[in-house]
């Protein structure tokens, strides 16, 4: 049924015809307005509702943002810990070989002017000094427990371990000669520095009065 049918419905069963398409008129009216303000609450709740979805989205982006940015940092972080530790170890090494062994001494000094005999005797103690450092704070071993020169034979090849030179087969066994045993420290126990520490000074000078 049209509006104009049920105007006229309703006007056809009141006692003046007239009023009653009035009447008719004020309830369709009425109806329309309860459906058009229904219709408004229900828009308005799905738009708080997506709004609300859209908020939450923008919230759990910025978290994941934020705590992405963190991780960087931190990673950041570590990474300068681990090269700064790296570097003061590296150095301290140094400092050991030349506390123990004057290495640093011999290595830098300009050795052109002195004789065979004059070095071969100051590489002694140096020898001896370094050697010390290398089995108390690193416990040096070589790789292979063959003498050099000897023909070895190689099931796997660990790339780190072993430099493979000449005509290398193609796949194992690899039948070759060792020439060099190769190095390995099975420790690293580097003593405690106390005091006010410089991690860049490998030896001090020395000033007498």
């Amino acid at each position: 049924m049209d509006i104009q049918s049920f105007l006229i419905a309703i006007g056809a069963n009141m006692p003046g015809f007239e009023g009653g398409l009035v009447t008719g008129g004020v309830i369709v009216i009425l109806v329309l307005l309860v459906v058009f303000v229904i219709s408004r609450l229900f828009v308005k709740k799905n738009k708080v509702a997506k709004v609300d979805s859209a908020s939450k989205q923008d919230n759990t982006k910025e978290l994941i943002s934020s705590y992405e940015e963190k991780l960087n940092e931190l990673k950041k972080e570590n990474e300068s810990i681990s090269k700064a530790k790296l570097e003061e170890g590296a150095v301290f090494s140094l400092v050991l070989l030349q506390r123990e062994g004057r290495l640093v001494d011999f290595l830098m000094e300009n050795i052109d002017a002195f004789e065979d005999a004059q070095i071969g005797a100051a590489v002694r103690q140096i020898h001896a000094g370094c050697s010390k450092v290398l089995s108390e704070n690193f416990s040096v071993k070589p790789l292979f427990t063959s003498p050099e020169g000897d023909k070895v034979v190689l099931e796997d090849i660990k790339p780190a371990e072993v430099r493979m030179t000449g005509n290398v087969p193609e796949k194992a066994p690899y039948n070759g000669v060792l020439r060099h045993k190769g190095w390995t420290a099975d420790k690293l126990d580097l003593p405690k520095r106390t005091g006010k520490v410089n991690d860049k000074v490998i030896c001090p000078a020395e000033v007498e009065f």
